[in-house]
């Protein structure tokens, strides 16, 4: 998933237009929604329909990104705004071509960047625009719509005493989220210096997680943070995977997983020879590879997040008692 980033706190563009967005609908989408990511079609009829009529184009996906916090690394300063983005491709972790709405101090601004394979997480702040196109600005409108509409309904869904809490809870945050609390941070330091024995990038993934802030809450979490920050590295200390992707996108992610964590190239059982459609969550798909792995002393560690996904990481069998009791640390539990 892309986050956005900025080289500080302040506006690249101009402010948007509040017929459009305002700041406190902006902050009542991130109080009421109940998921970070939302995927939409465009039908001609229906629901669509009835909110557009015939010009009723949105974005395929819209994502939530709550971070609202400065970021200093070795490339420097950054900051990353509390973030709606949209997209039509997800084919990179920073799409070839998406827009965002940025919330900088109590402004909201409109922007696009063209990014694609390839591109880096620092490179962000040097390629968003200004949207001019209106056939662009009213998508996003189209969209926003849409996502005010789906996640109003999720909330007058909650219960009343949860909806007083959680709008409690909008009025009190702080701009900037409270640091992890350091013995979370060591089991994560822990589990990187099992997982990632041998990456020559371990310091980067140990940087991150010095810095790690406490950012859970009902629909993000602090380990789901750091996925989405190593993975823009390139770095797999945890794989997240849906249970309806293909085996061919397991093999690919646990090739990476030896070659870059344990300097290992090992043959897989080719399981995409199961069919085209063959998905991770069919029966002894994992244990066919974990059978393989059990031969060279390693083994798929889950953490249990309570989702449709698969969380996994891949460590040494004789550091299983040590890692269980780092994921138990951190909150979960390790299967």
């Amino acid at each position: 998933m892309p986050r956005i980033y900025y080289k500080s706190e302040q506006l690249a563009g101009q402010v948007l237009d509040q017929k459009i967005l305002s700041s406190s609908e902006f902050d009542e989408i991130f109080t009421q929604a109940e998921h970070r990511l939302y995927e939409f079609s465009t039908p001609e009829s229906g629901f669509f329909q009835r909110l557009f009529g015939k010009d009723n184009a949105c974005f395929r996906y819209v994502q939530l990104s709550k971070d609202g916090i400065p970021y200093t690394t070795r490339e420097g300063s950054f900051f990353l705004p509390v973030s709606l983005i949209f997209y039509d491709v997800d084919d990179a972790s920073f799409p070839t071509l998406f827009y965002f709405i940025a919330k900088l101090g109590d402004q909201l601004e409109l922007r696009q960047c063209q990014a694609g394979q390839g591109v880096q997480w620092f490179q962000i702040p040097d390629l968003h625009d200004e949207v001019t196109d209106q056939k662009i600005i009213h998508k996003v409108k189209n969209s926003l719509s849409v996502l005010k509409e789906k996640t109003a309904i999720e909330f007058a869904n909650r219960p009343l005493l949860e909806q007083s809490e959680l709008e409690a809870d909008s009025d009190e945050c702080s701009e900037e989220y409270s640091e992890l609390d350091e013995h979370l941070k060591q089991a994560y330091v822990q589990l990187s210096e099992i997982c990632l024995k041998q990456h020559p990038r371990k310091s980067v993934a140990l940087d991150y997680i010095h810095q790690m802030k406490n950012t859970d809450d009902d629909f993000f979490s602090s380990i789901g943070q750091l996925i989405d920050d190593l993975w823009q590295e390139n770095i797999r200390l945890f794989v997240s995977m849906d249970w309806k992707q293909e085996v061919t996108d397991l093999e690919w992610h646990l090739q990476s997983m030896l070659k870059d964590n344990w300097q290992l190239e090992l043959t897989l059982p080719d399981l995409a020879l199961l069919g085209d459609d063959t998905v991770v969550s069919e029966d002894g798909v994992f244990e066919q590879y974990h059978q393989v792995l059990l031969k060279q002393g390693l083994k798929l560690g889950f953490v249990d997040m309570d989702s449709d996904s698969y969380v996994f990481m891949l460590h040494p069998v004789d550091e299983t008692e040590t890692v269980k009791k780092a994921v138990e640390t951190i909150g979960y539990r390790y299967l």
